[in-house]
């Protein structure tokens, strides 16, 4: 069994964005995760920036974590991220938008999905039966109650399963990245 040293790579710096406009951009030299004392788990991105950079960049906000799922991108992949603007939300919240650009290695930008127009009010979970991810829900309200049964996962859900246990993620990591039971994740597997 060979090591896998992507689960302990390092960067040199760490990107944050703060306020619209701020923009990073470059080459995935590794995929891993950041796991926080909460149990939280988001994706990190190991990016080798245009300018020359070493920088990690932890994909923790909701909007920038469900573009990244849709696009999938893979080591080798070349990343363009920008916070377009912040949305002010019931609580003191904030919500922070993001453009994603994914140039496959070798290949031509894959546009994000068109994205979803922004309640007014803070969403309201949908019943069981509508096996829509949680991953779209307010990640700052706690997680979800586990379903009584696993609902057969809608074909958007199960292709993100797919993709992200492609990139080498376990089924629990899964699970906590999109906010789904573990048995969800098996089934969109199946």
């Amino acid at each position: 069994m060979s090591f896998d040293w992507n689960q302990h790579a390092v960067a040199a710096d760490f990107f944050k964005f703060e306020n619209p406009g701020d923009n990073i951009a470059g080459t995935i030299t590794a995929i891993t995760t950041q796991s926080w004392p909460d149990g939280k788990v988001d994706p990190q991105l190991h990016l080798h920036t245009d300018d020359g950079h070493e920088i990690a960049v932890t994909c923790g906000q909701i909007q920038l974590k469900t573009k990244l799922v849709s696009a999938a991108p893979n080591v080798g992949d070349h990343v363009s991220l920008t916070h377009t603007h912040s949305e002010n939300r019931a609580g003191g919240k904030t919500l922070k938008h993001f453009d994603v650009q994914v140039t496959p290695a070798g290949g031509a930008v894959q546009p994000q999905a068109a994205p979803a127009p922004a309640p007014a009010a803070p969403p309201t979970p949908a019943p069981a039966s509508a096996a829509q991810p949680a991953a779209q829900q307010d990640p700052w309200a706690g997680q979800p109650a586990a379903p009584a049964a696993p609902a057969a996962p809608a074909d958007g859900l199960a292709e993100q399963v797919r993709k992200l246990a492609g990139s080498g993620f376990s089924d629990q990591q899964i699970a906590d990245f999109l906010k789904i039971d573990v048995a969800q994740v098996a089934a969109a597997k199946a």
